[in-house]
């Protein structure tokens, strides 16, 4: 018995030593075979995204960071390789469900009115597929909100703490600081195909509107910590996020997203009002620096008066008027997803949308989606705003300043959407996903508590004997 054991721990030893030195010798030919056929960087790459694949599959949760960072820095259409989005996507979803199976806990974590909401909205959309002029292009846009529906149902089940649902929206902040950064690059530095044609930037984008309205919609949460921070650092440093965001609108030379700068920015000074001194400061702060502001955005802005001359304005005013026209048509059944490109052609010689969110929902889904949609709107703002005054009455100063901060997005994404066709944008639905991550949070937090007293009372009076 005594000679055995050291001959297996021997054994062993010698098994781990060539084990070990196998590793060392698999890993040195394909470094060499990288370093022989490919570029040396593709080997490190290749293995951080091996790592992070296991990271997502152990983690579902930070898959959902890097969807909401890869719709808001728009990086991927940039470079044309948008098909990694939707691999993370599927990859975020297989995880979410290895996990469920894992731990036998098949329950989704999301709100029954607002869902309900979502698939009565998508009941007008399938059906106006019937009455489309083209069935594959219906099929293909149809096809887009069962992918948002995921995204949705994602958010809202991996969300679900506040650590993780702060660390969520500063994601979305960086992914936007970003998408300006290279705005300016692909502006200033080494024009983009959209600088040359547009003469404007779209950050990592291909559209210069989407760009400015992805900034718009979380303008006012580093806006709102402005106010609510009390380290000057922090002040400071939100302080230059807000400029660099503005700044990103700016260069996007966007009239929908300078319109609803002006309209968020209104309704931000209301939101201030109490801190009269910062109010004023912010407002003259704003005034200088419209003197700063180039020559080319004045000019762009000055077309909104001139909308007879300008030769956009006018197919966009003809486009509206073909939209409530087509509407009026087909007024329950509307003209089928996705269609609305072919029939512009009645009205400018080019496929365009209607530039009108709300138009065009009317005109391709009909009546009921409109009426469903502002019933799923009105329910996404009362979970902002339950939400947000919840945390805020609870002590929790950075969930109310972000719910705060996410109302006032969501009205100046409502806002531009009068002047842009959104209803297949991703950006609405992370607004969904966000609002009932937040709803399903002060919920559970709700009932934790109530729990917690109701056990309380429950306890016996400790007697002294």
């Amino acid at each position: 018995m005594n000679v055995s054991l050291p001959a297996l721990e021997i054994a062993d030893f010698n098994l781990r030593r060539v084990a070990a030195w196998g590793g060392v010798l698999a890993a040195s030919l394909l470094l060499a075979v990288f370093t022989f056929y490919f570029p040396l960087w593709m080997l490190a790459a290749s293995l951080a995204l091996v790592a992070a694949m296991v990271a997502v599959f152990v983690n579902p949760y930070l898959g959902s960071l890097a969807m909401l960072f890869l719709i808001y820095s728009r990086l991927l259409q940039s470079f044309d390789i948008g098909k990694i989005f939707t691999g993370v996507v599927i990859l975020t979803a297989a995880a979410w469900i290895a996990n469920m199976l894992v731990k036998a806990d098949f329950r989704v974590l999301v709100l029954r009115r607002q869902t309900a909401l979502i698939f009565a909205f998508l009941f007008p959309v399938f059906l106006s597929i019937f009455f489309a002029a083209d069935l594959k292009l219906a099929f293909a846009a149809t096809a887009i909100y069962f992918k948002m529906i995921l995204l949705y149902i994602l958010f809202v089940s991996l969300l679900t703490t506040p650590r993780r649902f702060e660390l969520g929206i500063y994601t979305v902040i960086l992914a936007l600081v970003v998408a300006v950064g290279y705005g300016f690059y692909t502006y200033l530095i080494r024009p983009s195909v959209v600088t040359f044609i547009f003469r404007r930037a779209a950050g990592g984008g291909t559209d210069p509107n989407f760009f400015a309205l992805s900034i718009l919609s979380f303008l006012p949460i580093p806006f709102l910590f402005v106010f609510a921070e009390k380290r000057f650092g922090r002040k400071l440093f939100w302080v230059g996020t807000v400029l660099l965001m503005i700044a990103g609108i700016v260069i996007s030379f966007s009239r929908a997203g300078m319109l609803g700068l002006a309209f968020v920015l209104l309704l931000l000074g209301y939101k201030i009002r109490r801190h009269r001194l910062l109010l004023v400061l912010a407002a003259v702060l704003f005034v200088v620096l419209l003197f700063f502001l180039p020559e080319a955005v004045w000019e762009r802005m000055g077309t909104l008066s001139r909308a007879g001359k300008d030769d956009s304005l006018r197919w966009r005013f003809k486009l509206l008027l073909g939209s409530w026209d087509l509407f009026l048509t087909h007024p329950f059944t509307g003209i089928g997803a996705g269609n609305m490109v072919l029939y512009s052609y009645r009205w400018i010689n080019q496929h365009q949308v209607a530039h009108n969110t709300y138009l065009e929902m009317m005109a391709e889904f009909g009546i009921g989606a409109i009426v469903i949609f502002g019933l799923l709107v009105r329910t996404t703002f009362r979970y902002l705003r339950g939400s947000y005054k919840y945390f805020a009455d609870n002590l929790r100063p950075r969930l109310a300043i972000i719910g705060e901060g996410l109302e006032v997005g969501l009205l100046g994404f409502l806002f531009v959407s009068l002047f842009l066709s959104l209803h297949y944008e991703y950006m609405f639905w992370v607004f969904l996903g966000l609002a009932g991550a937040m709803r399903k949070m002060a919920e559970e937090e709700n009932a934790r508590l109530k729990t917690g007293n109701a056990a309380l009372r429950s306890k016996p009076v400790f007697q002294p004997s």
